[in-house]
């Protein structure tokens, strides 16, 4: 079996280990995304075999059009086929933040290389894994589509709910189709997790996902006026110096290396920004015994409201006023920012939400495990929280793609338009029921470990380096013994 890491940023720290473990029972190949990359699997893991410099390769595409066997056309053909019809070319393209400095005649340059490269690496390494974090920019999102035609699988590890603090499971492709979790209906003599004690359990407790890394950004504020007197006076020294310095210019080939350089807000969004977090008050609290549906933002943009959304629900200020829109009378929507998100979003988009009369903007630190205790159920596009909602047996209401979205009780919603039928038909359903089977297909998908190399987490939160390791590998050998049995039964 061929697996292929793509390491890019942090996660070569967990994958380069992850393979040293593997290689003694599998054809372990690298892409490493740039130089960057291909140092640290040299230097700091002794992997010199089998490495593909991704960034390296691309390159050369946009250096020698000439040898670029595609065209736009035949691009946009495969995009198609390989999603099936659910992106086209334009939509994949519009749905990358790191082309949105470029004109299309550059970002056409840069798709077709990405088109070649990825054609010669599966030429080449012929995966039947393939492992990466979810498809959130072209780049990655093309790599998913090589993966449908070479009937391989991409395969994402993102951390769930579990019954330790770090569990994860795996996500396939740019849909948020859980890989495992499929394959479980089909095994025979699943072992019985417990799952009722399990969803129990969940009900007592006051966890939060990942709670130990979310970011203080309560915005209740003391000292207002030294607090903003400070922050502005940084604010202001740090653009005199980018004014002084020029505005910088970037390769083509640079697009993704350098997009948070070239993607810095200007004096006065950055001010109405601080001003308005600072002295606005746009927060409401929950108030006892209200009727109301809870929406959680998403972090954007991020894969969950770009490819595994398909697109359509990027704009979440808007989303928002077309639920307030559909909700029955006397029923409000609370609507929550990501507690991970620190300062990111502009302030104009509380100042929107705050002006729409039955929504009430939560303060991010609240718990939103408590307000879907209290609530009537979760409006969500693919968050966790819909699957907290389901453990808690509220109504679940999702948009977009996730691994729990066909769950029994779960309302997949195709167009934003058909929520208010739902909404009237669940009206006077109390709850809606978790099925006990589904829940144990789920648990028997989790695997222990730390999977979210991402700004340096890993070594903030002081993740055993050796310990670790073992424990991701373990999770892939299990999935891969799982696809060999399910197999064996299809044949059987």
């Amino acid at each position: 079996m061929n697996i292929v890491f793509f390491h890019r940023l942090d996660l070569v720290h967990l994958y380069a280990p992850v393979s040293k473990i593997l290689e003694a029972n599998y054809n372990i190949k690298h892409v490493a995304f740039s130089k960057n990359e291909v140092t640290i699997l040299n230097r700091d893991y002794n992997i010199h075999d089998n490495i593909i410099n991704l960034s390296e390769l691309r390159d050369y595409y946009l250096m020698n059009p000439d040898k670029i066997s595609y065209s736009i056309s035949d691009l946009d053909t495969f995009i198609r086929k390989y999603t099936d019809n659910r992106f086209n070319y334009s939509s994949s393209i519009i749905l990358d933040r790191t082309y949105v400095n470029y004109k299309i005649s550059d970002i056409n340059s840069i798709s077709l290389s990405y088109y070649q490269t990825w054609s010669d690496v599966f030429n080449k390494f012929n995966p039947d894994l393939f492992f990466h974090e979810p498809p959130a920019i072209f780049c990655t999102h093309l790599a998913s589509m090589f993966c449908v035609k070479n009937q391989a699988k991409f395969l994402t590890q993102i951390h769930v709910i579990g019954k330790d603090i770090y569990q994860w499971l795996f996500l396939e492709g740019d849909s948020a189709f859980p890989t495992e979790i499929k394959l479980n209906e089909n095994l025979l003599n699943l072992p019985d997790l417990g799952a009722s004690d399990f969803q129990k359990k969940f009900f007592e407790e006051d966890n939060v996902l990942l709670g130990n890394i979310s970011i203080n950004q309560s915005t209740k504020k003391k000292f207002k006026v030294w607090n903003f007197s400070k922050r502005l006076a940084s604010l202001s020294i740090n653009h005199l110096i980018s004014y002084f310095k020029g505005k910088p210019s970037f390769k083509t080939s640079e697009h993704i290396e350098k997009f948070v350089e070239s993607n810095k807000s200007d004096y006065f969004t950055d001010l109405e920004n601080l001003y308005g977090r600072i002295f606005q008050k746009f927060i409401s609290e929950p108030i006892e015994g209200e009727n109301y549906y809870f929406f959680p933002l998403h972090l954007e943009p991020e894969a969950v409201v770009l490819y595994y959304a398909d697109g359509w629900y990027t704009g979440q200020v808007k989303l928002v006023e077309n639920i307030a829109m559909q909700l029955p009378p006397n029923v409000f929507l609370y609507v929550k920012d990501h507690p991970h998100g620190g300062n990111y979003r502009n302030v104009r988009d509380y100042k929107a939400l705050a002006k729409i009369p039955n929504v009430k903007l939560i303060d991010p630190q609240y718990s939103g495990k408590s307000l879907i205790k209290k609530s009537k159920g979760v409006i969500t596009i693919n968050g966790t929280a819909g699957f907290e909602a389901l453990l808690l047996n509220k109504h679940v209401i999702c948009f977009g793609n996730a691994f729990y979205s066909e769950f029994k009780g779960v309302n997949k919603i195709k167009h934003v338009r058909d929520l208010a039928k739902v909404l009237y038909d669940i009206e006077s359903v109390d709850e809606s029921k978790i099925d006990l089977i589904e829940l144990n297909y789920y648990l028997n998908s989790l695997h222990p470990g730390f999977v979210s190399y991402f700004a340096n987490r890993h070594n903030i939160l002081k993740i055993d380096s050796k310990e670790n390791p073992e424990l991701v590998a373990s999770g892939i050998n299990k999935l891969i013994f799982k696809i060999k049995e399910s197999k064996s039964n299809e044949i059987s």
